[in-house]
């Protein structure tokens, strides 16, 4: 003799155990996606940054006029100087980056809110003036480079490990 069994669907209680672990699966996926997509944009921010410094120094020894590059902690400025007397708080301005996505800091943590010395000075033959280490925040993203190493000679990328900069 054959037994009938009645299969009608679902039982609700195994409708719902699929749609708890589905949720737990998008919201865990989710989390990822923004970890990545954070740590991504703090990489391209600060490859952005490498750029245009190196575009001030290799527009200071091709012009042979002073360039500078005013650091703040959500923008940042280049500007052009048409001679060495020329004040500080002029000049012609080239790049201008008013909203970055991600904050800026120096090395030691402070903030950037002094215009002259938080600044890279290029002169005519494309040396910088100070040795300055500039940090893209959150540096905790897991980002491959989040700090850029400004020396006299060099610009160099690195991922902030402690209180160094380990160039990449």
């Amino acid at each position: 003799m054959l037994l009938m069994t009645k299969n009608n669907g679902f039982s609700l209680i195994e409708l719902v155990i699929v749609i708890a672990i589905m949720a737990i699966a998008t919201s865990i996926g989710t989390i990822s996606f923004n970890a990545w997509q954070t740590k991504y944009k703090v990489e391209a921010q600060t490859r952005e940054i490498f750029n245009d410094l190196n575009q001030a120094r290799a527009n200071a020894f091709q012009q042979k006029k002073a360039h500078r590059v005013i650091f703040l902690p959500g923008s940042y400025v280049m500007k052009s100087y048409s001679s060495e007397s020329e004040a500080r708080n002029s000049g012609r301005t080239l790049i201008s980056k008013p909203a970055l996505t991600f904050g800026l800091t120096k090395k030691s943590g402070s903030s950037l809110t002094d215009a002259v010395n938080d600044s890279v000075e290029y002169d005519t033959r494309g040396f910088a003036n100070d040795n300055f280490t500039l940090i893209v925040n959150p540096y905790t993203a897991g980002s491959v480079v989040n700090c850029i190493v400004i020396s006299a000679t060099r610009v160099n990328l690195g991922k902030i490990n402690g209180t160094t900069c380990e160039f990449r």
